[in-house]
């Protein structure tokens, strides 16, 4: 048996590799893993960050009360607790301690904003 005779017993057998085309993952329907409820819960994190992020200026320009001034204030804080959160998550490995530091660091947000709220007068 020749080269070409071994290249036609080849073509004839069903290929190992089964073609996947861009349509049929557009047809597919999405699996369910916990990698897509994490995937919400950074979307929505994505969209409050968002959110506060375009609140401030309106609410600076809209401040007429102090209300509206207490929103602010909350505003700000919540994105300084987001932007240290991605720093901790980017640089604490161990998941204990960086669930311990989350929840230490925004109660000191916490408490720093009521103290704000409260000095200026706010409530």
């Amino acid at each position: 048996m020749g080269h070409s005779d071994a290249l036609k017993a080849t073509e004839g057998a069903s290929p190992k590799v089964a073609a996947f085309s861009p349509l049929e993952a557009a047809i597919a329907k999405p699996r369910s893993s916990p990698l897509t409820s994490e995937s919400s819960k950074v979307r929505r994190s994505e969209i409050l960050t968002g959110v506060t992020f375009y609140m401030i200026p309106a609410l600076l320009l809209s401040s007429r009360n102090s209300i509206s001034t207490s929103l602010m204030v909350a505003a700000v804080y919540h994105q300084i607790y987001m932007f240290h959160k991605e720093i901790f998550l980017d640089y604490v490995h161990h998941d204990i301690t960086r669930k311990w530091a989350l929840i230490y660091f925004k109660l000191l947000l916490l408490v720093m904003a009521k103290d704000t709220i409260v000095d200026f007068g706010l409530v």
